[in-house]
């Protein structure tokens, strides 16, 4: 690890040690031929920069690294035939800079320098680091001869010892038989007629008895902790007592989640994923206000309906198809552009107010007046009603969750309006577009 730890090559090891103790002169030496490019912040539209390039000859930046605190921060693989070399460059004029070398396995053929910017000022240094092209030490861990410093690696996060009991009977045993790896006994948990299987931007599938054995012989080693055990609502689907969320680890400095839904002890589907997607981030309902349907999705209804007039009502609208009408159902709130906000159009500057509704596309977000409608032109006649809940802060509202062949589709409605969207991130479970109130046998940390 950095800044100390070495790559274990020579002639990498080397060029690292001058470049971190080296005098300018000395330097000069090495690499008399060699201009940095320095990237400046020019402008900032939105969260983000517009970048000029500055040429930096040999004598200026040799003399600005020797006369400045600097520090190894990783060594990695690059695209190509280079590995590089980042170090941190610390001076009264400029803090935090990151200054990229490329090296070829003989020499430096390239170097650039990065100041920070000014948006990422609150960021963790190892995401200001990925934002400026270095591999990523969960995703990209084998791409490293030397990692970042221990504080700014990933750390796992925090949930209960995989000892932990719930006090329920059935999901304990299940427990025990992960903590034990007892591939057998897991396989002895599945009905004979198998178990659905979920996983990140895939269709669903089956597992055998067979094909399960296999899956868990993969996967219980992964095991480090229980996140947390949830109390399922009447009407979920596939109909469970709960839901057993399990933390795993896939690499290194790489953690992902898989959730266990048991019913009178045994199993009756597997969910796994990381990210965004992982079974870590499900908050089932306490209690639904509309159930899904008995069959699930197996035969999509579009003329479904809640029995609820606000619902219907937004429900019948946006199936009739009629543009204006649909522009209509939008509510939007004043909302600063910028950071955090929607984007700013060209000339309106950061932090003004604009008229915006939240969607969610993979992460929260907002869209203005001239992008919400776009959200909403689709075909609705081919969505159906797949549940409804209660809006998990309290308002006097409903969370929509409708089914289509594009995917789940989320609104919250409030006055008959819809005051929030949830457009998704790919083929995603209608499930995981549920965040109400969850009750918990086991809470997470």
């Amino acid at each position: 690890m950095a800044p100390d730890g070495r790559s274990g090559k020579p002639e990498l090891d080397l060029t690292i040690d001058a470049l971190v103790s080296a005098d300018a002169a000395r330097l000069s030496r090495a690499y008399p031929e060699l201009a940095g490019r320095e990237h400046l912040c020019a402008d900032v539209i939105g969260q983000s920069c517009t970048y000029r390039e500055i040429r930096v000859p040999t004598d200026e930046w040799t003399r600005r690294l020797a006369s400045a605190k600097r520090s190894l921060y990783a060594v990695a693989t690059a695209v190509g035939v280079y590995t590089e070399i980042v170090l941190v460059v610390e001076s009264e004029s400029r803090a935090g800079e990151a200054w990229i070398f490329a090296f070829d396995g003989i020499t430096i053929r390239g170097l650039t320098i990065y100041p920070p910017e000014p948006g990422m000022a609150g960021l963790p240094r190892l995401e200001r680091m990925g934002r400026i092209g270095m591999p990523s030490p969960a995703y990209s861990h084998d791409q490293f001869f030397v990692l970042p410093p221990a504080d700014d690696l990933p750390r796992a996060p925090l949930d209960h010892p995989i000892s932990t009991k719930s006090g329920d009977t059935n999901v304990d045993a299940l427990l025990s038989v992960v903590r034990a790896g007892d591939v057998a006994a897991f396989a002895a948990a599945i009905p004979s007629a198998g178990i659905s299987l979920r996983r990140c931007w895939e269709d669903e599938g089956i597992l055998d008895v067979r094909a399960a054995g296999e899956w868990a012989t993969e996967h219980l080693p992964r095991v480090r902790n229980v996140v947390s055990v949830i109390n399922l609502p009447v009407g979920y689907q596939p109909v469970a007592d709960h839901l057993i969320v399990l933390r795993t680890q896939v690499a290194p400095y790489f953690w992902g989640s898989i959730a266990l839904l048991e019913l009178d002890g045994k199993l009756v589907s597997v969910i796994q994923g990381e990210d965004q997607c992982g079974p870590d981030r499900l908050r089932p309902p306490e209690s639904f206000v509309v159930e899904p349907p008995v069959q699930g999705l197996a035969a999509p209804d579009p003329a479904r309906r809640s029995g609820i007039t606000m619902i219907d009502a937004v429900l019948e609208v946006l199936q009739r198809g009629n543009e204006a009408e649909i522009i209509g159902l939008l509510t939007y709130r004043l909302v600063p552009c910028g950071i955090g906000g929607p984007a700013c159009l060209e000339g309106v500057p950061n932090g003004a107010l604009v008229d915006a509704i939240p969607n969610k596309v993979c992460m929260p977000g907002f869209e203005t007046r001239d992008q919400a409608p776009g959200t909403l032109s689709r075909d609705w006649s081919q969505y159906t009603l797949y549940a409804a809940t209660s809006l998990n802060d309290g308002r006097d509202g409903a969370l929509v969750v409708l089914a289509g062949s594009d995917g789940p589709f989320g609104l919250e409605l409030e006055d008959g309006k819809i005051v929030a969207m949830n457009s998704g991130c790919g083929p995603e479970n209608t499930n995981s577009y549920f965040d109400g109130t969850t009750s918990y046998l086991l809470p997470p940390l």
